[in-house]
């Protein structure tokens, strides 16, 4: 698999999530915000990779390109951020999940929005 750089698997996702007609087209402010708001900036530096037979550490500061495909990999994948007893316990929610509760608010100028989330179990 050829090296990546965040920026080029950020890009990756977005061009996917566009030929799978998934950024809502009532709602372009959507993929705007998404842009602006990249979720590798909301992933802890520890995440865990699925081998086979179970989770693995990816650490950023050891191997940054597998942290990112982590966070990048796909519109439909979450990033497990937390596992406890061998089981994912926590995550950062795919991106396709995201676009849709964000387009489900039916959000219009002016509205305001309070969102209380229990973030990504950071250490």
């Amino acid at each position: 698999m050829p090296t990546a750089s965040i920026p080029a698997l950020r890009d990756c996702l977005d061009r996917e999530m566009e030929r799978l007609e998934l950024w809502p087209a009532r709602a372009p402010w959507i993929r705007h915000a998404v842009a602006a708001h990249p979720r590798d900036a909301f992933a802890p530096p520890r995440l865990w990779a699925w081998d086979g037979h179970h989770y693995v550490p990816v650490d950023r500061g050891r191997d940054e390109e597998r942290w990112a495909r982590e966070v990048y990999s796909s519109p439909y994948r979450a990033a497990v951020t937390q596992v406890t007893g061998g089981v994912a316990s926590s995550s950062l929610s795919c991106a396709s999940v995201v676009v849709d509760m964000l387009d489900s608010l039916l959000l219009e100028e002016g509205h305001k929005v309070l969102e209380l989330g229990t973030a990504t179990a950071r250490a």
